[in-house]
């Protein structure tokens, strides 16, 4: 293991955790000699955002987010924050977080499809970070299986970067994940609004607990166009279907995959 030291923490450089061009997170410790000792273990998250203003101005919206979102028990827990005073990430701004031992999607990697009542016990949690990111006027906006990391037997929504203000009942669109956008996202992708409402995070969980339930995606959208949303859920409902899923498991990927938003 290969350590690097960030601020007043060790991180294991070759062992990212999670790595995109706008940040990388690290597996990172500390040692607390006023505690004999103590080794506390977290995940730094280390923003690509040296010289570009819009990128900073992106990575502490993403750091303020998670900040009104402390208490939260299902979403992970911010921890700290700092500029990283010297060293290869000098300048860096660095935020600490809560860390966890895998994701959802490496899960379902491992352990393939899961039982309804393992699905449903793993998204429960997920179901009320997201009631309590809503709550405080936010859309995750990229609600995925990387995006749910389980922390300490608890699975959590993790990685707010994209998480944007609800402005009145819409927030603008900073990014995500297509196979896990609604019809009315992507027709506004298409469309050049860049619109999303908390209704297309229920959308993503939909697609999710179907994914959970058949431990994958029959197919995934690569074009924006409300279209290859319709027909990726069809999809799934027909594998449901056709593995004789649990009616309840089954029902509930329908009303959370509605075409329409209100319902």
């Amino acid at each position: 293991m290969a350590e690097t030291r960030v601020g007043d923490w060790l991180v294991d450089d070759t062992a990212p955790l999670g790595s995109g061009h706008f940040a990388r997170v690290l597996p990172a410790r500390r040692v607390r000699a006023e505690m004999d000792g103590h080794v506390e273990h977290r995940a730094v998250k280390i923003y690509h955002a040296r010289g570009d203003a819009e990128q900073r101005r992106r990575a502490l919206d993403e750091i303020r987010v998670q900040e009104r979102l402390m208490g939260c028990p299902h979403a992970v827990a911010y921890v700290d924050a700092f500029i990283a005073p010297d060293g290869p990430f000098a300048g860096c701004l660095v935020q600490v977080m809560e860390l966890g031992d895998r994701s959802l999607g490496h899960h379902l990697d491992v352990v393939g499809p899961l039982p309804a009542y393992d699905a449903a016990a793993a998204l429960a949690g997920v179901a009320e970070a997201l009631e309590h990111v809503h709550g405080r006027g936010l859309v995750h906006a990229d609600l995925k299986p990387g995006n749910v990391v389980r922390c300490r037997g608890l699975w959590k929504i993790a990685d707010f970067n994209v998480a944007t203000a609800l402005r009145e009942t819409v927030a603008p669109d900073l990014g995500g994940t297509p196979s896990y956008m609604s019809p009315q996202r992507l027709a506004a992708v298409a469309g050049g609004r860049r619109e999303v409402r908390p209704a297309d995070d229920a959308w993503a969980l939909g697609v999710v607990l179907a994914q959970c339930l058949l431990g994958g995606l029959p197919s995934y959208v690569t074009e924006p166009r409300a279209e290859e949303a319709s027909r990726l859920a069809g999809q799934l409902l027909d594998a449901l279907a056709a593995r004789g899923t649990d009616p309840r498991a089954a029902g509930l990927v329908r009303e959370l995959l509605a075409a329409e938003p209100a319902d």
